[in-house]
């Protein structure tokens, strides 16, 4: 074990047991952290307007301030955006987060010096939580690649904007600096089909042990690799490959995919990042939840959601397997922020939760209310059943033929049998997920689902065609009868 590796293991032992203490007094840090947000922040404008300097507990916080989402935060980041001073902050932002956004098109997110801060300990802690499973951090004495968006900086607002993987690439630790791909002058080409293929040819022949993105961008990365270099895996290519890091959608349908290209021996860890904050990892090899972060410069509320909005609870009221949209406070000037992302709790001690899908991605065309979490878990067993490979997926509700239909790219030609039968499995999956879809299709109120079969990149195609490709772009899945496949 190298000098680097190992001093590398010591320190993530230390922050994996500094990162669950807070686990066992989660009340207090997410408390402390609320407190010092106000008492910092009372001087801003939005402090003013909500009294912060009143508010002296949880209960007179929810009392003062209502829920909002992006387009009610609008009216002060527009301020913020031209260098308008206290705003949401008494300090200004370090850059506006530009992300895709479900009603208002492009977000622009502030994010504050220590929300920086935040957003590269949580990718280190990923990196030291693996290491802990592993038992060991070799991992360190290789090169490590992130697909991300591109570094450049626009300065057309008084603060400087870009995407979060963009920002993040010139705030690295030194530490890495040595380590990371692909270069600079790669990572800011925009055409996104270009960049792919500028940054296989710059990573072909390195010795890389990390890959991180995206799973789209990175079924693409990872094939042309495997045909450049004629491998049959990426680790007959890179013997010393450990991991591949993901997040931001649902990973279901990509993980056998991923697998076959990857080869054995290779471990997926999933996380889950957003230009509000960075909020749960991957913990444990062995499981597919995640422990959520709570000394992480944000306070967390939760929304129960169900058939309708109702009951909002801290970290300390939660209950176990019951879907709650999140809510949050951070240290970049979001109070009661609703991030539109439903969870599950898997586990209270530690708090570990899956993402089950986005309050905006849901059909209820027939008052179903199936969501996305439904969907994929349904395709995900269906095709399993039926061993077949999806390559990518639409799913809308016709109220017109007063049916779901599954646009779908499969990985390879079948018969039309086999896809009637996935027609058949996929109804049959989606009933036990969702009892109203049940009651609908069982009574004959709607019909059975019909499969449109796509050729390979039809929706990377449609989604290129929006400027919709690359980036951090949200895939949307779910629909009704326009087929948008981004909204």
């Amino acid at each position: 074990m190298s000098i680097k590796s190992f001093l590398f293991l010591k320190f993530a032992q230390w922050k994996l047991a500094k990162e669950l203490e807070t686990h066992s007094r989660s009340a207090f840090y997410q408390n402390q952290f609320l407190n010092n947000s106000l008492k910092n922040h009372a001087k801003t404008l939005f402090g003013k307007e909500h009294s912060f300097h009143n508010i002296k507990n949880y209960t007179q916080f929810k009392s003062s301030i209502p829920i909002r989402n992006y387009e009610e935060f609008l009216p002060f980041i527009e301020k913020i955006k031209k260098g308008e001073k206290n705003i949401l902050t008494e300090k200004d932002p370090l850059y506006l987060l530009m992300t895709s956004g479900t009603t208002a098109g492009s977000k622009y997110i502030p994010i504050s010096k220590s929300g920086i801060k935040f957003q590269i300990d949580a990718a280190l802690k990923v990196l030291c939580f693996f290491a802990v499973n592993e038992k060991s951090a070799e991992f360190m004495n290789h090169k490590m690649i992130f697909l991300q968006g591109s570094p450049k900086l626009d300065h057309t607002y008084a603060i400087p904007s870009g995407r979060l993987s963009g920002v993040v690439y010139h705030h690295i630790p030194k530490f890495f600096q040595k380590n990371k791909l692909p270069s600079y002058q790669v990572n800011i080409m925009d055409d996104w089909q270009k960049k792919v293929d500028a940054v296989v040819a710059e990573t072909c022949h390195e010795d890389i042990s990390i890959f991180g993105g995206i799973p789209p961008w990175c079924l693409q990365y990872f094939e042309k690799l495997l045909e450049k270099s004629r491998k049959h895996t990426l680790k007959h290519l890179f013997p010393n490959i450990a991991v591949y890091i993901h997040g931001g959608l649902d990973y279901s349908n990509y993980k056998e995919r991923m697998k076959n290209l990857l080869g054995e021996g290779v471990a997926h860890l999933q996380t889950f990042p957003a230009s509000e904050g960075f909020f749960a990892l991957q913990d444990r090899l062995e499981s597919e939840d995640m422990l959520l972060l709570l000394n992480q410069g944000i306070f967390y509320e939760f929304r129960t959601f169900n058939q309708k909005l109702e009951d909002v609870v801290s970290i300390d009221k939660v209950k176990l397997h019951t879907r709650y949209e999140l809510i949050i406070t951070n240290n970049s000037g979001l109070y009661r922020y609703a991030m539109g992302d439903l969870i599950e709790f898997t586990s209270l001690t530690p708090y570990r939760i899956k993402v089950v899908g986005r309050t905006s991605q849901f059909i209820s065309a027939f008052g179903e209310h199936v969501i996305a979490s439904e969907v994929e878990k349904a395709l995900e067993l269906a095709s399993s059943n039926l061993d077949i490979t999806i390559a990518d997926y639409y799913v809308r509700a016709s109220v017109a033929q007063k049916r779901y239909i599954w646009y779908i790219e499969f990985a390879k030609e079948y018969s039309e049998k086999i896809r009637l039968n996935l027609a058949t499995h996929l109804d049959k999956e989606l009933s036990s997920k969702n009892k109203y879809y049940a009651h609908l299709i069982h009574g004959h109120i709607i019909n059975p689902c019909e499969i449109v079969q796509l050729s390979l990149g039809s929706l990377d195609i449609y989604r290129d065609s929006k400027g919709k490709l690359g980036g951090q772009n949200k895939i949307v899945r779910l629909g009704l009868d326009k087929m948008d496949i981004y909204n």
